[in-house]
């Protein structure tokens, strides 16, 4: 529970997954996100690894890397259009 607490109030993105493929073709896996700008609720979507990857590339402005390039980003989890994951630092002044 703390983790989620963090990460909701800390501009961060938690993201839990469950990856037991059965083979089948319906088989489902949940994944859940929780951060500051996610939207409370429960979505009923099929997403994939590579949604997942392509999310985390587009928050962070990275490239898109092998099957991610070709799939879409989550984006309806959010409370607004555009997530802002960004990182900064602010290191000490020298003495």
């Amino acid at each position: 529970m703390a983790t989620f607490q963090f990460a909701q109030t800390h501009n961060s993105l938690l993201i839990v997954t469950w990856d037991e493929d059965d083979s089948t073709s319906g088989n489902q896996i949940p994944t859940i996100l929780c951060g500051a700008d996610g939207e409370a609720g429960a979505v009923y979507r099929a997403i994939n690894h590579f949604n997942v990857l392509r999310t985390l590339e587009d928050l962070y402005g990275l490239t898109h890397a092998g099957s991610a390039a070709t799939t879409t980003t989550i984006s309806d989890v959010w409370k607004s259009a555009t997530p802002d994951f960004t990182v900064s630092a602010s290191p000490p002044a020298c003495q």
